[in-house]
């Protein structure tokens, strides 16, 4: 989770890397 929330994050922030997941 750690680690998508990271990747999704530089793409659209923290909040929505782990929401889109």
């Amino acid at each position: 989770l750690l680690q998508k929330a990271k990747l999704s994050g530089r793409q659209g922030g923290v909040n929505t890397g782990w929401n889109k997941n």
